[in-house]
């Protein structure tokens, strides 16, 4: 879903797969730092 929309669909998809709902969050803010403040 927002795989798209994510600069980094790997590892939104890799995240999901191996199913960790919290990691996924602290990895977008981590690895993604543009896409929380956009």
């Amino acid at each position: 879903k927002s795989v798209k929309n994510s600069p980094n669909p790997r590892n939104y998809y890799r995240c999901s797969t191996e199913g960790c709902p919290v990691k996924k969050r602290v990895e977008r803010d981590k690895e993604d730092p543009s896409y929380v403040i956009t």
